[in-house]
């Protein structure tokens, strides 16, 4: 705490009024308290830091912690604790950037349910409320990003505010924990992910005609007119193939080339296969058309 120093915030920068600070005021936040899941969280075996939260009441006193995995299944154990001084000012602009995320009509008066961070606020008035955030929303309040702003003003390292995951390691870890244990739950978790990843505008390898890719590479002109192959199933079916990550690609003989996860997926709708394979060969999670539609659909994206 003592390297800690108070960061000094130019409110018209971010757009902060006198009269939004009033309404913080009025509204009488006592202390927020944010619970983030890391990508460890999503493992079977996990080696770090599973949870981390950050509270901060009105006198502005911050306190982080961050959670390893304990003995027994469900349970955790801190493993890193930090404290700051950030200030009366800056605690009411950082609730001034909360409060005006949480209003979001989709974060109302929701119930528990799988998700990658969860928000409580207590006010002075002794009455509390929580909200909970979905895997794939950015937290963008008129052009500030909530996330880097709280980060900016407490100095923390390596935070993982609101679930921020790297949307391929989050969906390959929650299609592993479904491999593990195949419930409904855990289902939903891969939906979200994915759902995170096209979000997120993340590329994906496919599949392609290798000697369609040759003469692309020996013209040097863009490759975007070689054919997408789908892959035969053991059972006689096809599926178009995503691969997440350069190792898992050299893992099956064949060329491949980069795109947005979201083209491949529109493109998989329009054909004659049983869905979308991810990472055949080593995780063989298939995405089946119907879970397909629904993310492209999620997004207004025309399959």
């Amino acid at each position: 705490m003592s390297d800690y120093k108070m960061v000094e915030i130019n409110p018209e920068q971010y757009n902060i009024s006198l009269k939004d600070i009033e309404l913080v005021n009025k509204i009488g936040v006592k202390a927020v308290q944010l619970v983030s899941f890391t990508p460890e969280y999503f493992s079977q075996k996990p080696q770090g830091e599973v949870m981390q939260t950050i509270y901060i009441d009105e006198t502005g006193r911050t306190v982080f912690h961050a959670y390893a995995a304990g003995e027994k299944f469900g349970e955790v154990k801190a493993v890193r604790q930090e404290e700051r001084q950030v200030g009366m000012t800056n605690a009411k602009y950082i609730y001034h950037f909360l409060l005006r995320l949480l209003e979001k009509e989709h974060y109302k008066e929701l119930d528990p349910r799988p998700g990658c961070w969860q928000a409580a606020i207590e006010y002075t008035n002794g009455q509390s409320k929580n909200f909970y955030g979905p895997f794939f929303d950015e937290t963008i309040v008129n052009g500030t990003d909530v996330n880097e702003f709280i980060m900016s003003i407490v100095q923390i390292a390596n935070t993982n505010l609101f679930g921020r995951i790297d949307p391929m390691l989050q969906l390959e870890q929650c299609i592993e924990n479904f491999s593990q244990i195949t419930t409904e739950e855990n289902l939903n978790y891969i939906f979200q992910a994915l759902q995170y990843c096209v979000y997120k505008n993340v590329m994906v390898d496919t599949m392609v005609n290798a000697s369609a890719m040759a003469v692309a590479n020996n013209s040097q002109v863009n490759a975007g007119g070689f054919n997408i192959e789908a892959l035969k199933l053991e059972d006689g079916e096809y599926a178009m193939v995503a691969m997440t990550t350069p190792e898992r690609v050299n893992s099956l003989p064949a060329a491949y080339f980069s795109m947005p996860l979201e083209t491949l997926m529109r493109y998989t709708l329009n054909q004659e296969v049983v869905g979308l394979f991810i990472n055949p060969g080593s995780q063989n999670f298939m995405i089946p058309m119907e879970m397909l539609k629904a993310i492209v659909d999620s997004f207004g994206t025309k399959s």
